[in-house]
């Protein structure tokens, strides 16, 4: 019974030290302080000590032989992917922080950029209402004067009313 439980004891010993690995990685992702990757640091010997004592443990028994075989690769796998982005975040100085950073800029760029927009597309819209009411002073204008008794083209209209002068005023508008 005792050799049972010691035996389940490392097992224990093994998920508690992979658990405590990944609270140092994410200690470190977070605050880039290395003294965050204590706890990782540690889980590394932990899991390596609990590994060998439960190879001696079940060294009678095939299937869990079989089965340290099978959990080998798969805990040195979880201890490369922490050991990648610790190294990530070590080289980049931040690469989480980076990364938000770079969106919360790209963001800023494209809201920046739509507002121009906006704001071009209002002062387009206002000046073509300006120009059309531009247009069609000059063209009321033009008619007035051309219906003076003094105007040698009196009588003559340059610009139809209605046709000639909306057309002209969509040009202006588009």
């Amino acid at each position: 019974m005792e050799h049972t439980y010691l035996v389940l004891c490392r097992i224990a010993d093994v998920s508690v030290a992979l658990k405590d690995a990944e609270t140092g990685q994410r200690g470190f992702l977070i605050t880039g302080e290395d003294s965050y990757l204590a706890p990782y640091t540690a889980a590394q010997t932990n899991v390596a000590t609990a590994q060998q004592t439960l190879r001696t443990l079940t060294a009678d028994n095939a299937a869990q032989q079989a089965r340290l075989d099978e959990l080998a690769p798969l805990i040195e796998s979880k201890f490369a992917e922490l050991k990648e982005t610790i190294d990530l975040r070590a080289g980049s100085g931040g690469f989480a922080a980076d990364r938000a950073g770079q969106l919360s800029q790209v963001s800023a760029q494209m809201e920046a950029e739509a507002t121009e927009v906006a704001q071009q597309a209002a002062a387009a819209s206002t000046t073509s209402e300006e120009v059309s009411t531009g247009v069609q002073s000059i063209a009321a204008g033009a008619e007035q004067m051309a219906d003076r008794p003094d105007h040698p083209d009196r009588g003559r209209r340059t610009v139809r009313p209605g046709r000639d002068l909306n057309a002209l005023v969509r040009g202006f508008r588009h």
